[in-house]
């Protein structure tokens, strides 16, 4: 049983699975010259396909190796779907069914064909991706050694969507905010970014009329304080927004048939920088710079408090992470006002899980509005709500924020995936929580990161043996992921190649970049929805 496409996503798909494919990359071609099929498997193979000697695994496909057919022996890892006689026509239902499913990815399956095992699988497969791609990117026809659709050469005039450019920061050393898939971080910096054109006044909001009603997360934040986003990561996120359909306003309702989902599973452990972009008044702004520097060890003894979301989670909304930030400004709110109670209620979903760990505090406004604020470097800071902070002091707090968000969200997706966790002596959450973030030198031992850690590294890098690093490491923990979550094969071996490579080429660092950044991307996106 085989196939022949050419469409590279439902190739890439079918291949994932362990089907053997033909990739015609130029099916409109005079003639369709049989030299412009690029097949996935050997002559051999072929051969011995014909011969109906066996189906080759998905990890000796697409290989310049040579490989011997191996019949009906299971692979590592893999779930055996047919158990029947190999001359029996429903085991090609087996697979058909497999592949229908991709059509409706949220409903768990059953498998009863004549013959076979019923196989069970409760959790969805990856959501599908569409052939379409941004509108900046090519729609001419792809090359015999063309990667997929990011990374498409652009039109004439016109700059590619994954082209990966060196942007430019008014403050180089400070460090780049994290794209992830809970929002889109802003590309410039104070507006002075490489294609930024101008920059956006502080209190002005993104769109049209008001701009902020019904605002999509996947929009760009681009206010002056915001830090510059790590460019390969931005233009894959908006890729995938593209290939996956996102509108970036789907819900809990849109992630049904993931075991075990919660709706708190779903909100960020910390405040979104994407806060800001709703704030009009540099009044509100500041007051809510000031905030999160008084606030700061809280909220980072939170974020590290959760070691097993399955147990117990934070319960705090991402909205009512704005009436925390403005307590200096509700603060003179009457007591029982709406916005005091809200404000209060928030105060005390942040309080719970303390209490819980054997630590008591107390919000009180007006001692949380008396108290002094200070940022690292800045030993104080004025308390003054007419300007804002420094401007390394608010990219600096806005960077924490997304970092504090994109540890946490991949150490969650982590405890949903890792397929470890159905074995004997399987790890617990804590325990594979610490090895998770063991697995990236840049990380430390916390979600929060470090004072001394406040620099370009790991993924934001300059360095592209660094940034590889850090990458081998992502696609290291996507490999222990169960079902078609994991890493694909091809994706694995280019990390393995690159990762015993002591200097491995630029555009190589940024090829396995876009295909790590979309697999997470898209895991991501098929478990929460965001």
């Amino acid at each position: 049983m085989g196939a022949i496409t050419n469409s590279f996503v439902d190739a890439d798909r079918l291949h994932h699975c362990g089907i053997p494919v033909w990739y015609v990359y130029k099916a409109s071609s005079p003639g369709h010259d049989s030299a412009l099929i690029k097949t996935f498997l050997t002559n051999d193979e072929v051969q011995s396909l014909h011969n109906a000697s066996g189906i080759p695994s998905r990890s000796q496909q697409m290989s310049v190796d040579s490989y011997n057919l191996m019949s009906r022996l299971q692979a590592p890892n893999s779930v055996p779907l047919w158990t029947g006689s190999a001359a029996h026509g429903d085991r090609y239902k087996v697979m058909g069914a497999i592949l229908s499913l991709r059509q409706s990815p949220f409903e768990p399956f059953t498998l009863n064909s004549s013959g076979t095992s019923a196989v069970t699988a409760p959790f969805p497969p990856l959501p599908e991706t569409s052939e379409s791609t941004e509108p900046e990117a090519s729609s001419s026809k792809r090359q015999a050694d063309d990667e997929p659709e990011t990374l498409r050469q652009p039109k004439r005039g016109r700059s590619s969507a994954l082209e990966v450019p060196q942007a430019s920061t008014s403050a180089p050393a400070l460090p780049r905010a994290l794209a992830v898939p809970s929002s889109s971080r802003g590309s410039r910096s104070g507006g002075r970014g490489r294609g930024s054109g101008r920059g956006r006044q502080v209190g002005k909001t993104t769109g049209k009329g008001t701009g902020n009603i019904n605002r999509s997360p996947w929009d760009d934040v681009v206010y002056a304080p915001m830090p510059a986003a790590i460019v390969g990561w931005q233009k894959t996120l908006a890729v995938m927004r593209v290939k996956l359909n996102a509108t970036g306003r789907e819900g809990f309702q849109d992630a049904q048939g993931i075991p075990r989902l919660e709706r708190a599973h779903r909100w960020p452990i910390a405040p979104d920088a994407a806060i800001f972009a709703g704030i009009t008044k540099l009044e509100t702004m500041s007051a809510s710079f000031l905030a999160y520097c008084k606030l700061r060890d809280i909220i980072r003894f939170h974020a590290d408090s959760v070691t097993d979301l399955f147990v117990r989670y934070h319960n705090i909304e991402p909205q009512a992470w704005r009436s925390i930030l403005g307590f200096l400004i509700l603060a003179t709110k009457h007591e029982n006002s709406q916005a005091a109670n809200r404000q209060n209620a928030a105060f005390e979903e942040l309080r719970k899980p303390m209490a819980q760990m054997g630590v008591e505090v107390s919000f009180d406004p007006q001692l949380l509005n008396t108290s002094p604020a200070s940022w690292r470097g800045h030993s104080s800071l004025p308390s003054t709500f007419t300007q804002l902070p420094p401007e390394d002091v608010c990219r600096e707090i806005i960077w924490e924020m997304n970092e504090i968000n994109f540890r946490s969200d991949l150490l969650n997706l982590d405890q949903f995936l890792f397929a470890g966790f159905r074995e004997e002596n399987a790890p617990s959450p804590a325990e594979r929580r610490a090895t998770v973030l063991q697995r990236f030198p840049h990380f430390g031992q916390s979600v929060a990161p470090g004072d001394n850690r406040f620099a370009d590294i790991g993924f934001a890098s300059r360095d592209h043996n660094e940034k590889k690093a850090a990458l081998c490491s992502l696609v290291e923990v996507m490999e222990e992921w169960k079902d078609s979550y994991s890493a694909p094969i091809g994706l694995a071996r280019r990390a393995s190649r690159l990762k015993g490579t002591q200097d491995a080429a630029v555009d190589e660092v940024d090829s396995l970049e876009v295909f790590a950044v979309g697999h997470y991307i898209r895991a991501f996106f098929g478990v929460f929805k965001r």
